[in-house]
């Protein structure tokens, strides 16, 4: 599974920090990263399309890092 980080590092699309609207940011490791899914598998990415479709989205920012831990929080 092809995987590409954004200019912060994270898997994602660059992060616009002068987006208005509500932002849900998720901080995790491998399994918010998604490691071993698609992109577009990815829980982030399936709660911001149900939010869209039931008419209130939000930018949802995936800041999973792969292999952290406890001790890296």
């Amino acid at each position: 599974i092809p995987i590409r980080t954004n200019g912060d590092g994270f898997r994602d699309d660059e992060f616009r920090r002068d987006a208005t609207g509500e932002r849900i940011v998720v901080l995790g490791d491998s399994v918010v990263f998604g490691s071993g899914v698609r992109e577009e598998d990815r829980f982030t990415e399936v709660l911001a399309a149900m939010r869209a479709e039931a008419g209130i989205p939000a930018s949802v920012w995936n800041l999973g890092v792969n292999s952290y831990s406890f001790g890296h929080y």
